[in-house]
């Protein structure tokens, strides 16, 4: 067999070669890859876990409520806006249904009627309430209690009811009985944050939100 010259060698070397090079190319970025996608599944991950807003992160329970202040039981005070471009807006979940029913439950009369008690001197110039019959009823307690009128807010898009509620009652106050899942809705418009959540299984949160705008608002977290 002829002996191969410099060159035949090289030729026939170049397939492993590229080989090679390929791997060395290819190897890190399959590695970068990976590393990519984990990153992403992580953070898919957290994006998916919810931000929720339970009682215990409330700033106190209200003690008193009238027209120009809310005073809390850790004896802090917040003013009520006085700025007729700020839309105040009580945002509460329905009351205990019973079981089997969407009727409220006698607890839950009981809460509808002391959330109405606590709102009487509101001066809110509009109850609103979701189209489920439990915020009918709670909703109604309150409506009765401030003389103010009761209606359903006519849009199913969240985004806009909550742009609505701004918009239209600008110094003004209003309250808004809902689904739970409605509640969250809004606070995530209304503070831009998609992962908000109001839980489903307590009942005396309340969330007072001082709203210029979405996205330019202040909002309390309180207890009734």
């Amino acid at each position: 067999m002829p002996e191969m010259n410099t060159t035949t060698k090289l030729f026939r070397a170049l397939p492993g070669l590229f080989f090679f090079v390929a791997m060395a190319v290819l190897l890190p970025a399959c590695g970068q890859d990976k590393d990519v996608r984990e990153q992403a599944t992580k953070m898919a991950i957290e994006e998916s876990i919810p931000e929720m807003l339970p009682a215990a992160k409330a700033e106190g329970k209200i003690v008193s409520l009238d027209t120009t202040k809310i005073v809390l039981d850790n004896t802090s005070v917040i003013d009520l806006p006085k700025d007729k471009d700020v839309a105040t807006i009580f945002l509460v979940r329905n009351a205990e249904t019973k079981e089997g029913s969407t009727a409220l439950s006698e607890k839950g009369m009981a809460r509808a009627g002391f959330l109405a008690t606590q709102l009487q001197k509101a001066h809110l110039l509009q109850v609103f309430c979701s189209k489920d019959n439990a915020s009918l009823q709670t909703a109604n307690f309150v409506a009765r209690s401030n003389e103010a009128e009761l209606n359903y807010l006519n849009t199913w898009d969240s985004r806009e009811m909550a742009a609505t509620l701004i918009s239209s009652y600008r110094g003004k106050r209003v309250l808004l009985v809902a689904t739970p899942d409605l509640v969250s809705k809004l606070l995530q418009h209304y503070l831009g944050n998609k992962k908000l959540k109001t839980p489903d299984n307590e009942y005396e949160n309340i969330y007072v939100i001082f709203a210029k705008d979405l996205g330019d608002v202040e909002l309390h977290h309180l207890l009734f």
